[in-house]
């Protein structure tokens, strides 16, 4: 599956449009994502790409094993993580994260915990591409 993206976002005083493309592929209980993101800061000469990869193997019909990492070309930002997800129903999704971001000031670590829900039920969608979701503790 292949699809695009575009999401605006107001932090902290800064505007910021994230756009993209990212494909999908799922064989048997693995499932992997992979996107190409620019960020362009809205007035200003700021901006960058982000690279990225997600994983998901499903244990079972409700339980799976995550890990996945993004990076900017230059390496100067990057965030590696693992961890599990738990399908309450084919709408409500638990995950449990720990990753960690590393740039030029050094490592942070990360834990994550997420609840998300489908409305309409179990259709395959893409993961999140905000800021906050890819580089966690920014």
């Amino acid at each position: 599956m292949l699809g695009a993206f575009y999401f605006y976002e107001y932090r902290g005083g800064s505007e910021d449009a994230y756009y993209g493309v990212e494909a999908m592929y799922t064989t048997g209980p693995l499932t992997l994502e992979a996107y190409v993101s620019i960020l362009d800061s809205i007035g200003s000469s700021f901006g960058f790409t982000i690279y990225g990869v997600d994983a998901r193997y499903d244990v079972n019909n409700r339980f799976g094993i995550l890990a996945g990492a993004a990076t900017t070309p230059d390496g100067g930002s990057s965030h590696l993580y693992a961890g599990i997800a738990y399908d309450v129903s084919d709408a409500l999704t638990v995950e449990a994260r720990y990753g960690q971001n590393i740039d030029s000031g050094g490592h942070y670590d990360v834990i994550w915990l997420a609840f998300s829900y489908s409305f309409g039920g179990d259709a395959k969608l893409f993961g999140p591409r905000d800021f906050g979701t890819i580089f966690p503790a920014y």
